[in-house]
């Protein structure tokens, strides 16, 4: 079998991170968002979260895996909770906003809205929990120890959105609220309809 693959996104810029954090004070730190993609995995611990322009306060803890999507610079806020540490790995893809043609290179960029900050968090499946821990046990040093964080980084990159995809194609396939009502409703009426035919059946068959 043969394999053949040539990426053209647009990353100009790869980060990755990791450690423990903790705020005794239980303080919000602020935080500037650039153009692109931040994967924050929470593996043990809890905080919460703002984004100016992405709606409420959100409240997250582990084991979470959370995309922030920022298509262009946007400020940001977060408190960790004082009670426990948090354990994370982060990753920072930053993409060139200059041109269309960078834009449309964006492999990410179907998975959120383009106009506005967005957050999505999700618990963290098992491979990429794992897939965090081997941070803490790289078996490079040198050149190949970049090649090997670089790599680890774009498959937390890659888990991360596969997940998010998974869990919006599932919300999406999932009824709202208003349409379980209608179909409650409608499943009444035909319930009832059935029960009035089995009712007058007999006397339809004693008249014929």
């Amino acid at each position: 079998m043969t394999l053949e693959h040539r990426w053209t996104g647009a990353i100009s810029r790869l980060d990755l991170a990791g450690g423990v954090l903790q705020q005794p004070d239980g303080d919000w730190v602020d935080e500037q968002l650039h153009h692109g993609t931040k994967v924050v995995v929470i593996l043990r611990g809890a905080m919460r979260a703002q984004i100016d322009g992405c709606g409420s306060e959100f409240s997250i803890a582990g084991p979470t895996v959370c995309v922030i999507r920022a298509p262009a610079d946007a400020s940001g806020r977060q408190m960790i909770t004082a009670d426990e540490p948090l354990h994370y790995v982060m990753v920072k893809a930053a993409f060139e906003p200059g041109s269309e043609a960078d834009r449309e290179r964006d492999p990410l960029a179907p998975l959120f809205c383009t106009d506005r900050p967005s957050l999505q968090h999700i618990e963290a499946p098992r491979a990429l929990q794992a897939l965090c821990t081997q941070l803490e046990v790289c078996p490079f040093v040198g050149a190949a120890r970049d090649l090997f964080l670089s790599a680890k980084a774009i498959e937390i990159l890659a888990l991360a959105c596969d997940a998010v995809e998974t869990n919006i194609a599932t919300e999406t396939l999932r009824p709202s609220l208003g349409d379980v009502e209608r179909l409650k409703k409608a499943r009444a009426i035909l319930l009832e309809r059935l029960g009035l035919r089995r009712i007058c059946r007999p006397w339809r068959q004693r008249w014929e």
